[in-house]
């Protein structure tokens, strides 16, 4: 990967950890708009996944602020926290434990993997930290140095591919707005663009959610 490369990857990571990881706000889609985010998206993809994620981002920030917020709001709720069933589980676990577990042995893994190479992520509230919005601004982190390669493919290979697939194909179709169906098109299209350059082989997994 060039540099160009590496900081657009990196630029869409930061964006999308947030998107993924934060509640909708006012201010953060007040800065997507005023950035014109759909037109000046970093490039890393040029794949029909992230055009048409592209479109539907442009629709949903086209919209006047206030009225955005309405619609996204609930949708967050029903695909990432509830209450209920949730539409599109975050976190790792659930996806490769037979019993759907949160902080399940996938989980463990992965704490033990930040340990060891001494990535310390902070989440707003003791939750997991196999949360794909976490595991994000850890590949921002990491993406930017190519000292780093090795760890990231690592960290995409063993702790984020197996199961992150699933969950934005489960968040594409689930969502009811275009914001967040963009979201997960931008996201996939990010995680393929990085397993490409990476030349990383996805262990086949089977998966419980």
């Amino acid at each position: 990967m060039d540099s160009e490369l590496r900081a657009n990857l990196q630029a869409a990571a930061q964006v999308l950890y947030h998107a993924l990881y934060r509640e909708p706000k006012l201010d953060f889609l007040r800065t997507l708009q005023g950035a014109g985010a759909a037109r000046s998206w970093p490039d890393y993809a040029q794949n029909a996944t992230q055009k048409q994620a592209l479109v539907q981002l442009e629709r949903a920030l086209s919209q006047p602020t206030e009225a955005l917020l309405a619609q996204l709001k609930p949708d967050f709720a029903a695909l990432f926290i509830g209450p209920g069933p949730l539409k599109a589980i975050p976190w790792g676990s659930p996806y490769l434990h037979e019993k759907r577990l949160l902080c399940g042995p996938s989980t463990q893994a992965l704490m033990q993997w930040y340990r060891h190479h001494g990535i310390e992520v902070n989440s707003d509230s003791n939750e997991p930290l196999d949360h794909i919005g976490l595991l994000l601004s850890v590949i921002a982190l990491l993406v930017s140095d190519p000292g780093k390669d090795p760890v990231l493919t690592e960290l995409l290979r063993d702790h984020l591919l197996p199961w992150s697939g699933r969950m934005l194909s489960l968040m594409q179709t689930q969502a009811q707005t275009d914001y967040y169906q963009a979201i997960a098109g931008l996201t996939q299209a990010l995680l393929d663009t990085l397993s490409n350059a990476l030349a990383i082989t996805t262990p086949e997994v089977r998966l419980y959610a």
